[in-house]
C-alpha cells in the first residue's frame, strides 16, 4: 500500500514538472519583444527614397515595438539583416559580425534601445557592402529584426 501511494506521488510530481517545464516556455515567449507594426524604405547613396533595387544603397526600417509588461527592461540591441527574395542573406557591411539570433552573422545595420514596457518607436538604417555591393533585383526583399537570441519579427519592402 505504501508503494502504491510514492508511485502515484512520484507520477503526480513527474506531471506537474511536465507541466512546469510547458508553463516557464510560453513565459519565455512571452516576455519576448514583438513588431507592432513596421515599415521598410529603400534609400539611395543621398539617403532620397527609391522603389528601384538597382539604385539602392540602404534601407531604412522603422518599427514599432509592442508593449509588454512581462518583458526585460532595460538596454537592448535590435540588429537588422536584410534578406533577398531567395531567402539569401544581402550583402552586409563586412565590419558587422555579431552573435544574431543565436548565431553568429552578418547583419546590416543595428540600434541600441532602452525598453520600458511601453511601445516604443525605432528606425534601423540597414546598409549594404561598400567594397563590392551586389545590385540588387527587383522582388521582395524581408528585414528581420532580431536581438542576439531571437527573432523580433520582419518587415517586407518591394523593390522594382
Amino acid at each position: 500500500m505504501i508503494a502504491d501511494s510514492l508511485t502515484a506521488v512520484v507520477d503526480e510530481n513527474q506531471a506537474l514538472a511536465g507541466e512546469n517545464g510547458e508553463l516557464s516556455n510560453t513565459v519565455a515567449r512571452g516576455k519576448q519583444l514583438v513588431i507592432a507594426s513596421g515599415k521598410a524604405t529603400p534609400l539611395k547613396a543621398n539617403g532620397r527614397p527609391t522603389k528601384k533595387g538597382k539604385k539602392t544603397n540602404s534601407v531604412e526600417v522603422c518599427m514599432t515595438i509592442a508593449k509588454n509588461r512581462i518583458a526585460e527592461v532595460g538596454e537592448q540591441i535590435l540588429y537588422v539583416k536584410l534578406l533577398a527574395p531567395n531567402g539569401k542573406a544581402v550583402d552586409a557591411p563586412e565590419k558587422n559580425m555579431a552573435k544574431v539570433a543565436g548565431e553568429m552573422s552578418g547583419f546590416n545595420g543595428k540600434a541600441k534601445i532602452k525598453y520600458q514596457g511601453e511601445a516604443l518607436e525605432v528606425c534601423v538604417k540597414a546598409k549594404r557592402a561598400t567594397n563590392t555591393p551586389v545590385v540588387l533585383k527587383p522582388g521582395i526583399y524581408t528585414a528581420a529584426v532580431m536581438t542576439d537570441s531571437y527573432v523580433v519579427g520582419t518587415v517586407a519592402v518591394e523593390l522594382k
